[in-house]
């Protein structure tokens, strides 16, 4: 009888921690395979970002952080009209080993100008009909730092102030 109890009451533990562990635990939200659409911070995005979706976990992590934008437009330049761009964004961060983004390019009335233009197909995809560019699967992977290339198509007509709207998710799964 000992023996019986013993082993119902091991095997009641054991089903109690298996249904613990399927109930009990909040499902992850990941997005490994590329940011949803409306994650840039632009104003047709109404300004939301990776962290709309990602809490802030560490003020060190945040103070350490720093995203690069490499471009051969610089503050103040104006784009030539149907000219290609080179656009790099750097995420560096030490300890980090996985990183995110997503990133368009809109006019001060919250259009999507111009035309993105996958670099690489490896590391970044486009998504929305070429709207926004993110991160791959494998795109997310990096140690310490991560980069992203792209180019971007200026517009063939007058669209006013162009501004790259980025988001950058430092994370570690």
């Amino acid at each position: 009888l000992k023996y019986l109890m013993r082993n119902s009451i091991t095997c009641y533990t054991v089903a109690f921690c298996i249904l613990l562990a399927i109930l009990g635990v909040p499902e992850s939200h990941t997005n490994s395979t590329g940011a949803p659409v409306g994650f840039s911070g632009s104003i047709s995005d109404n300004q939301n970002t990776c962290q709309s979706c990602h809490s802030l976990a560490s003020e060190e992590v945040f103070i350490t952080s720093q995203v690069i934008i490499s471009s051969e437009l610089d503050d103040g330049d104006h784009y030539t009209l149907g000219e290609s761009y080179y656009i790099a964004i750097t995420a560096n961060s030490f300890g980090i080993s996985k990183f995110g983004f997503q990133a368009c390019m809109e006019n001060e009335l919250g259009e999507k100008v111009g035309t993105l233009v996958l670099s690489e197909s490896t590391h970044t995809q486009l998504i929305a009909d070429g709207d926004y560019i993110t991160h791959t699967n494998i795109g997310t992977t990096g140690s310490g730092v991560k980069t992203w290339v792209f180019n971007w198509i200026a517009p063939t007509s007058q669209q006013g102030d162009v501004t790259l709207h980025t988001s950058v998710l430092f994370s570690n799964d």
